[in-house]
């Protein structure tokens, strides 16, 4: 299980590709946390951060030496399991523990893997985008290579890197597992694309005026009443007009 630990971001000491050098509050010990288990808390404007810790994590801290030439030594090191460290940070931190949530059933997924199918004929990515009370998300088909072939992802928009991960659903047992980063509007946004895929495609292109698989403007009458047009349309082997 994960849980989230929040921090201000100007305890951010140092950051490389890997990892993040994060200070303790009120102390001066420090500790490397992967990056990719860091992100920004939505809506703080980059005042908070959140960093993700897996129940099998060891946290190791030290504190910097003094003076000029010695900052990087490591003194007074020490390990911390994650349910130890969660305990320290408790009442230092906003949000001491947040579990991800667990398994969602979202129903029959057969006609939006259908559709993913029908459009890797003619699309190298297909995708489509499904609004949620939070935002936009992104869901698309795992490919043959994947750990996970087949599976539908969910993340944010973003370029690649740049997304936040909402975890994975199981087009078999239709199963969603969210991630940590997930809300709750992504299992109820999930279950309504799985109910009617037709309409709630055309329902987000006539709400935002784009087309929900490519993300384009809906430029002309026909396409803006139906809600995509009609290259994704026949794409995605879906209905587009009379």
């Amino acid at each position: 299980m994960w849980h989230n630990i929040q921090f201000n971001s100007n305890l951010i000491q140092y950051q490389t590709d890997r990892a993040v050098l994060i200070k303790l509050p009120e102390v001066t010990d420090q500790f490397w946390h992967p990056i990719k288990c860091v992100r920004f808390v939505p809506g703080s404007g980059e005042s908070l951060i959140k960093i993700g810790v897996a129940d099998d994590m060891i946290i190791k801290t030290h504190r910097p030496g003094n003076g000029q030439y010695n900052r990087t030594i490591k003194l007074d090191e020490r390990e911390y399991s994650a349910e130890q460290f969660i305990e320290k940070m408790r009442g230092k931190c906003g949000n001491p523990e947040t579990p991800a949530s667990g398994p969602v059933e979202v129903g029959n997924l057969s006609e939006l893997v259908a559709l993913l199918v029908t459009a890797s004929a003619h699309l190298k990515f297909p995708k489509f985008r499904v609004a949620t009370p939070s935002g936009d998300v992104i869901v698309s088909r795992a490919g043959a290579k994947s750990k996970n072939a087949g599976w539908l992802y969910v993340k944010s928009p973003g370029a690649f890197g740049e997304s936040t991960y909402f975890g994975k659903v199981n087009p078999d047992t239709g199963v969603y597992l969210p991630s940590r980063d997930a809300s709750p509007d992504v299992a109820e946004a999930l279950k309504r694309f799985a109910d009617d895929p037709a309409k709630v495609a055309s329902e987000y292109g006539k709400l935002n005026g784009n087309c929900c698989f490519c993300s384009r403007p809906l430029s002309d009458e026909r396409s803006t009443e139906v809600g995509y047009g009609a290259t994704c349309a026949k794409h995605y082997a879906l209905p587009w007009g009379a």
